[in-house]
């Protein structure tokens, strides 16, 4: 797929190649790509990761998994009807086992991460619908109010741009 278009014309820019051109660090910059409920695992999360990396070279795509290996997943089969998961939780249910104070410090310290160890420049929030509504939530500064920052926890996201795409419960 990729063979037909790692070689275009820019008009102007030239021509971009595989190889490209030497950059410095200060000029990587960094997404933060939270996902909807059905996580960071999930192949559509995943392309678009792929896509954002490859079209926005360049770039460091950093997907954080949310959940702990436990999105939203629903099981049509399941034993107390449509609209629970495979260990009987609705939505809500779910939901509430994703506690705001847990995925605002996993947040916070994926783009600490994402500064530290990749050494990008600046930070752009990506979110698509749960993901959207934390990636407001970066955008602003917002930490829970039951949060306690102690001297561990991770520095605020202080997003350069944010990019919320049907942010859920705003």
């Amino acid at each position: 797929y990729y063979s037909e278009i790692l070689e275009r014309d820019y008009g102007d820019w030239g021509v971009y190649s595989p190889t490209g051109a030497q950059i410095s660090a200060q000029e990587v910059q960094g997404v933060l790509l939270l996902s909807d409920v059905r996580g960071c695992f999930h192949g559509d999360t995943q392309a678009l990761a792929d896509k954002i990396a490859f079209e926005c070279q360049p770039v460091v795509v950093m997907a954080p998994d949310l959940f702990r290996g436990l999105p939203w997943e629903e099981d049509s089969e399941s034993k107390k009807g449509p609209g629970h998961n495979v260990r009987g939780e609705n939505y809500e249910q779910w939901r509430s086992n994703h506690s705001d104070e847990r995925v605002n410090a996993d947040i916070r310290a994926a783009a600490a991460t994402l500064r530290k160890q990749y050494g990008v420049s600046s930070i752009a929030v990506f979110g698509t619908c749960y993901g959207g509504g934390r990636a407001l939530e970066a955008a602003v500064g917002w930490t829970p109010s039951t949060a306690t920052d102690t001297v561990d926890s991770p520095p605020p996201v202080d997003p350069a741009a944010c990019i919320a795409w049907y942010p859920t419960r705003y």
